[in-house]
């Protein structure tokens, strides 16, 4: 668990695929230490369609990007290879997609400013998903950019953490 003595000053808590869904988790248990939540391109659930979650196809097929973060099934669907919602369900760490919308909803209405960094291109967030998060959390603020430049990204970045 973190705890102020290691963390005092941070100003938000950012990640990308696992790490995005593990810093909503993060923040939902330790609201009082997170300040802003960033979310790149990543959505609970967005990148099912990207990766063809479930439905056949060979993974060497999926965009280059994507092909490390799926394993093929022996029916040759798609899954995660690392997701909350694979944990065990008596689990308190197990987090679906419903559950983890459900949480991005409340800290994004409330207490914790939420932004959705889209990639300009190649997003893993298609408009569907960016859709339910209008839908799931309006007060979430999405922003668009080239996130395959880091100073870019970094400008973004800077842009939310002084700018709340």
């Amino acid at each position: 668990m973190v705890g102020d003595p290691f963390a005092p000053q941070t100003e938000a808590v950012f990640g990308t695929g696992l790490g995005a869904l593990t810093a909503l988790a993060l923040t939902v248990r330790s609201r009082h230490l997170v300040r802003a939540l960033i979310l790149l391109d990543t959505l609970p659930g967005a990148g099912d369609a990207a990766a063809g979650k479930g439905a056949p196809r060979p993974a060497h097929r999926l965009d280059p990007d994507l092909r490390h973060e799926v394993v093929e099934n022996s029916d040759r669907s798609l899954s995660w290879r690392h997701h909350l919602g694979n944990l065990p369900p008596e689990s308190a760490d197990h987090l679906d997609d419903e559950t983890l919308w459900d949480q991005l909803a409340v800290l994004a209405a409330f207490d914790v400013p939420v932004v959705v960094v889209r990639a300009a291109e190649r997003s893993r967030l298609t408009d569907d998903a960016i859709a339910e998060l209008r839908r799931r959390a309006p007060g979430a603020r999405l922003v668009t950019t080239d996130v395959h430049r880091p100073r870019a990204l970094a400008q973004v970045v800077n842009e939310i953490t002084k700018g709340r």
